[in-house]
């Protein structure tokens, strides 16, 4: 290729990536503003950055791979409602992986000891099994649908309560995990739409809201 024409070639490129920043920061400011009363009328804050959301948190996705970040972080005045876009990478060279996921969480509950409960997948199948920590609930459709990770047998079974059992059965929480650590309650989702985050975190509320109702009495008490 004659040089004048890779030249040319490259200045289209770099002007073509140039007007897609431009256009992609004109997106999301028009975005941001149109947010900006829906966030409001909630009492709710939004942050482009704010990784100290996730701190202390060992659950799947945390902990694992590099670059971990959390942006457009949504906290409620009384900080007792975070929902974020959480990313990471795996690998390296040629293998490597970007993942992303939407978290909502409930804060401020119950310090329980560390309990997941993740859609039934290969993967969640090999964490369970790396774990040692897999927990079996006597009904073949949940297991089927979920598999229970967990630290402490006893808190497990109280949890995982004919009622709360009932309630992962139903449609709206199929695909996602659902975890308990450190007093948060965590919803996860695969990656929200920036435009739909206020909407998104509407409904994971509401369904963590669901299952914090369900937590024993007992355990309130015993782990607050």
């Amino acid at each position: 290729m004659e040089p004048i024409i890779a030249t040319v070639l490259i200045m289209v490129m770099i002007g073509g990536v140039g007007a897609w920043v431009v256009s992609d920061g004109r997106k999301r400011k028009a975005t941001t503003a149109a947010l900006a009363e829906p966030l409001s009328a909630r009492g709710w804050t939004l942050a482009e950055r704010g990784d100290q959301v996730a701190a202390g948190l060992t659950v799947v996705p945390f902990g694992a791979g590099s670059q971990r970040r959390c942006e457009d972080v949504i906290q409620s005045r009384d900080k007792d409602v975070v929902s974020f876009t959480y990313r990471w990478t795996t690998g390296s060279g040629k293998h490597k992986n970007h993942h992303t996921r939407r978290v909502t969480m409930l804060m401020g509950g119950p310090k329980l000891p560390k309990l997941e409960v993740d859609a039934d997948t290969v993967i969640a199948k090999l964490r369970a099994a790396a774990s040692g920590g897999h927990h079996n609930i006597e009904l073949a459709e949940f297991n089927k649908a979920w598999s229970v990770r967990l630290t402490d047998e006893r808190v497990g079974q109280a949890v995982i309560h004919p009622l709360m059992i009932d309630r992962f059965m139903q449609p709206d929480l199929f695909g996602r995990s659902v975890f308990f650590e450190k007093g948060r309650i965590g919803l996860v989702d695969y990656v929200v739409q920036f435009e739909d985050i206020v909407i998104h975190t509407d409904a994971a509320v509401a369904t963590l809201r669901d299952i914090d109702r369900l937590i024993p009495e007992f355990l309130r008490a015993e782990f607050a």
